[in-house]
């Protein structure tokens, strides 16, 4: 006899072993919430906020053609953030800070960072450091934090104007013409740069792509992972699995052998049956 599977059938299934799913789900949920406290490696992280500078005055950065460009900047300056160039250096000062170069090098240091924006159209993109050490993850946030308005600069601006260059172009000029400053022969490039500094007549604006807009702080996130999370989504799945079971069971189980049977399967009063002999081969 082939049986439908209604909805009614499914809730009698459920309503006969819910107490065996409750007891198997929450035995689940201890399981899991012991091993991601005791055994899974807590992870913090500590992260930057950046902001991409419009060098161009000409152009507002509010408008939402010039916003949408500067999303695909961002996207550029990321990436060179998580290039050798930009981490080779970040591990350099690590290293002078103490720690191991075997811990430093560029890809361990890739593998610790991501990236992220609020939304499409934004200016201001978020850079966040995660390690099980919290102490490290701020120290490398920190330096990235330092290192990367100029080096990102350096690579998306090569020929961007400073009072450094400024300084060499005068002192080029000076040099060429075998001029004086002040009755002083022999001036230096850093003698002008801080003689342009000094007087207010050099580069005082920055021309950097990216500005720090909130550095790290030394207190990390713990970002991963969340126990209560884990715990909910396992005793989710060991609930559904659990039914998934007792359902295949009643399933293969289902077979009349008695009015009881049929009782349990329509769930209906019955009126009466259908009686069947057996004759025997030697009678008539």
């Amino acid at each position: 006899m082939d049986h439908e599977i209604s909805l009614d059938f499914l809730f009698r299934v459920f309503k006969k072993a819910w107490w065996k799913i409750a007891i198997f789900a929450v035995a689940i949920l201890l399981i899991v919430a012991a091993f991601t406290e005791f055994c899974i490696p807590k992870k913090y992280s500590s992260s930057i906020e950046f902001y991409v500078v419009n060098t161009n005055t000409s152009y507002d950065y509010t408008t939402s053609s010039l916003l949408s460009a500067s999303a695909y900047l961002i996207n550029d300056y990321v990436s060179i953030m998580k290039s050798d160039y930009m981490l080779n250096r970040v591990g350099e000062e690590l290293v002078a800070m103490g720690y191991g170069e075997a811990d430093v090098t560029a890809p361990k240091l890739r593998s610790m960072i991501s990236s992220s924006t609020e939304s499409e159209y934004t200016s201001v993109f978020d850079v966040r450091v995660t390690h099980t050490n919290t102490e490290f993850a701020y120290d490398v946030a920190k330096v990235i934090k330092d290192l990367a308005p100029e080096l990102v600069t350096e690579v998306a601006k090569p020929d961007r104007l400073t009072n450094e260059n400024l300084a060499q172009t005068i002192h080029s000029v000076m040099k060429y013409y075998d001029k004086e400053i002040d009755g002083e022969e022999g001036v230096t490039v850093e003698e002008i740069e801080q003689l342009l500094i000094k007087e207010e007549v050099g580069l005082t604006a920055s021309l950097n792509c990216i500005e720090v807009l909130t550095p790290p702080v030394e207190d990390t996130v713990h970002d991963s992972p969340n126990v209560f999370t884990y715990s909910v989504l396992g005793a989710m799945i060991a609930a559904v699995v659990a039914y998934l079971f007792f359902l295949a069971k009643s399933i293969f189980e289902l077979s009349i052998a008695s009015e009881d049977d049929i009782k349990k399967m329509i769930n209906r009063p019955l009126i009466g049956t259908v009686p069947h002999w057996e004759l025997n081969a030697g009678k008539k």
